[in-house]
């Protein structure tokens, strides 16, 4: 009563002594484990041996954290999940939507206005079609991955032989599965821009291929270019007209040492017995 009424009816100074004596008294309690008892005062210890309804308590602060920070309790505290056949899935399923709603909501507008200045500042100019993809929070399993590559890959694959995808659009759809999982890294723009000149050509070389090639025999003489170079002129060379060497080849006009050559040498005997 002493001291209800000291402090809510005293002035300051009685006041000041009054927490000086609380203070002293807590002092004496934590470091000495005393406590100092005037002649009217008493002292009694109350003993609780129970500690029921301290899990609930801790339970419900643990969900009342979770709550503020929109992160689930098996992520924040590292606790199994609670109720039969539970996983947890569901709840951190939640947060991974949670934090994708974040990244667009809150950083695709800064970085929208962001990466033109960065762009700018060290190539000189923005391209057209600069974009850009968060990661996703959630790392996936090889079984996962596995799994979600071989549905899409198989869907594009039915519509690509159905026709209802080209084969560059075809290539461009396995790119984007690539980026997400790490799959079908192999497949470039240049492979993409190859299949849609053999679409717009229908497999056929293009203009560039054949103005190359052109180049190239004109650089490089190949067998046909180098006996073009001699000039084969049919007639002076005709060919025989006698039975036995019909269809050879004879000297040309005005070669007659190496015509008595070809002749049949029968003939000629012939000749010499006629002149002697």
């Amino acid at each position: 009563d002493q001291i209800g009424q000291g402090l809510s009816l005293g002035d300051s100074r009685a006041k000041a002594a009054v927490y000086e004596t609380i203070e002293a008294m807590d002092q004496f309690i934590n470091n000495f484990s005393t406590w100092v008892l005037g002649p009217d005062d008493e002292f009694s210890t109350i003993q609780n041996n129970s500690f029921e309804g301290l899990n609930s308590i801790y339970e419900s602060f643990m969900l009342d954290v979770s709550g503020a920070s929109n992160i689930p309790a098996t992520k924040l505290f590292g606790r199994s999940p609670a109720g039969e056949n539970a996983t947890g899935e569901s709840d951190l399923q939640n947060y991974y939507d949670m934090v994708g709603q974040k990244q667009e909501t809150y950083l695709r507008p800064v970085l929208d206005k962001l990466l033109p200045v960065i762009f700018m500042s060290e190539f000189g100019e923005v391209p057209d079609d600069i974009d850009f993809q968060f990661s996703s929070p959630r790392s996936k399993s090889e079984e996962e991955t596995a799994d979600i590559v071989q549905k899409k890959a198989s869907t594009i694959n039915d519509l690509f032989t159905s026709g209802l995808l080209t084969r560059p659009v075809a290539l461009k759809e396995l790119q984007e599965i690539g980026r997400n999982t790490d799959v079908f890294t192999n497949i470039t723009d240049e492979d993409v821009e190859q299949a849609e000149k053999e679409e717009e050509t229908g497999g056929a070389p293009g203009m560039d291929e054949l103005e190359q090639l052109g180049q190239t025999l004109e650089q490089e003489p190949t067998s046909s270019t180098m006996f073009a170079k001699d000039s084969w002129e049919e007639n002076d060379h005709p060919r025989g007209g006698n039975n036995k060497n019909a269809g050879q080849f004879s000297a040309k006009p005005g070669n007659k040492a190496k015509e008595d050559v070809k002749k049949d040498p029968d003939e000629q005997e012939s000749k010499k017995k006629t002149v002697s």
